[in-house]
């Protein structure tokens, strides 16, 4: 049976940091975060939270909408989660303002379009959204995993997708692998591009 956009982007996460526990030096795991990148009503950031604990690391999420964080905020109080957050009411373009100067991300998620309960004339947009993805992807440790649910149902969000997915496409296949997990046979479905960081730029196998 397939599994839904957000469980596929989960999953992968989960095995991208299972495998750079196992990878990496303790030391150098210990400098990795995790990022989301939208953070919504915080289910996405519930789950990096339960994942970050377990790992001993923490999570930085964005959103430019003080209702996001307030939300996401009771959704972790009241799922008892660890205070290994940091909630910023900013745009993701702007991360380089929050983002430790040390370190890298060994995760990120994005999942666009607006807020689910929110008002829907409020989405991501694609110079900022593009912007954040080119960032991120700077960001990524070897073997991270930075996964981005687009939404074309909707005219900012097939503009933006059909960016993000140029770029991605565009990336070096010798330092990265991008991947389009979506639906065939539907009508501007929802899918997921997921970009892993195979090696650093000049390390030719």
């Amino acid at each position: 049976m397939l599994i839904n956009n957000i469980e596929f982007a989960h999953e992968l996460i989960t095995r991208a940091l299972t495998e750079c526990k196992h990878d990496k030096k303790e030391s150098d795991f210990n400098n990795l975060y995790l990022c989301d990148f939208t953070m919504g009503n915080g289910n996405d950031t519930l789950f990096m939270s339960r994942l970050a604990q377990k790992y001993g690391i923490k999570i930085y999420a964005f959103d430019i909408q003080p209702q996001a964080l307030q939300s996401t905020l009771a959704n972790l109080d009241k799922n008892g989660a660890e205070k290994n957050y940091t909630l910023i009411n900013d745009s993701h373009s702007e991360m380089d303002k929050y983002l430790p100067a040390e370190g890298e991300m060994v995760c990120g998620m994005f999942n666009l379009g607006y807020l689910p309960g929110g008002n829907k004339t409020i989405t991501t947009l694609r110079e900022t959204t593009l912007t954040a993805i080119e960032k991120a992807v700077d960001r990524l440790t070897v073997g991270g995993v930075l996964t981005v649910t687009i939404y074309p149902g909707h005219p900012e969000g097939k503009i933006e997708g059909e960016l993000i997915e140029r770029y991605l496409s565009s990336l070096s296949n010798h330092e990265f692998n991008v991947l389009k997990y979506a639906l065939c046979n539907k009508t501007d479905p929802p899918y997921v591009m997921v970009t892993q960081k195979i090696r650093k730029k000049g390390n030719v196998l």
